[in-house]
């Protein structure tokens, strides 16, 4: 019932689940995967006369790829994992010879970051593939697109002031932190309703996570309504660079902060909930 570790053990769970995923998960992951041979099919189906001068951004296609790792990691837990909770149907995860604890971090290694990584690799080899082509939209690799730095100070402006300091900007590796973090924050919340469900679990997580944005929204609207002046007083400092790159700083860190605490509140509540769940 704890949450011990044995090495061979945990190997062993591992393997197990290693093959679990490919049987239950590979068809979803392939698909996934395949997507943007999809979206390459529809850009030549809608634009067959401009084919030559038109190419589909590689902004777009990195859009696409984090949707469907998106998607990936809410559909793996209630698919590979659905009868982890199950008082009939989940004697087989009770009775696997391993302790919980080993059982739970394979669950989260798989659901946190071989889903992902695979369903990235093989989406970017897709793309490679089609960029590879001598005809089609995909002219250019799909790294090649606009950073998200690029993006955010384009011809961005406050008041008749252009900026000019981009201290706040997170960099290429505070963007990767940040993605993976909106990964995990997504896989966290699906394994948590994996646990908390006993049926339809992605639709309830996905109505779940719906009326928590629907609630945090009317949050955030009360709080700007009553603190309204101040906020206006605040925005209209940020005609100093250094005043505006604190605040920058502070938003999106507080953000990532706080995504953080999510995911570490997350994967305990599962591991609490897996650890009290009855069979």
């Amino acid at each position: 019932m704890n949450m011990t570790c044995n090495f061979n053990r945990f190997k062993k769970v591992l393997m197990y689940d290693g093959r679990r995923t490919y049987r239950m998960f590979g068809l979803v992951m392939l698909l996934i995967v395949l997507f943007d041979l999809i979206a390459w099919g529809l850009a030549m189906t809608f634009h067959p006369f401009q084919i030559k001068d038109w190419t589909t951004s590689p902004d777009v296609r990195q859009n696409i790829l984090t949707f469907m790792i998106i998607l990936a990691v809410m559909l793996a837990p209630s698919i590979v994992y659905n009868n982890c909770n199950k008082r009939s149907n989940g004697i087989y995860f009770a009775m696997l010879p391993a302790s919980r604890g080993e059982k739970f971090w394979s669950m989260v290694f798989y659901c946190y970051v071989v889903v992902p990584v695979v369903a990235a690799a093989g989406f970017m080899l897709t793309d490679m593939l089609l960029t590879l082509l001598p005809f089609g939209p995909y002219r250019d690799w799909i790294w090649e697109g606009l950073s998200s730095d690029q993006l955010l100070t384009g011809n961005m402006n406050i008041g008749n002031m252009e900026l000019q300091n981009t201290d706040w900007m997170p960099g290429w590796f505070g963007n990767a932190v940040l993605w993976v973090l909106t990964v995990w924050f997504e896989a966290s919340l699906f394994v948590y309703g994996n646990t908390l469900f006993k049926r339809a679990k992605f639709i309830l997580s996905l109505i779940s996570l719906q009326v928590l944005n629907w609630l945090l929204s009317i949050l955030l609207v009360i709080v700007i309504l009553i603190f309204k002046e101040s906020i206006f007083q605040r925005i209209m400092t940020w005609e100093s660079p250094d005043i505006f790159s604190h605040d920058m700083k502070l938003l999106i860190w507080g953000s990532t902060g706080l995504m953080a605490l999510v995911i570490a509140l997350c994967t305990w509540l599962s591991w609490r909930r897996l650890k009290k769940a009855q069979y």
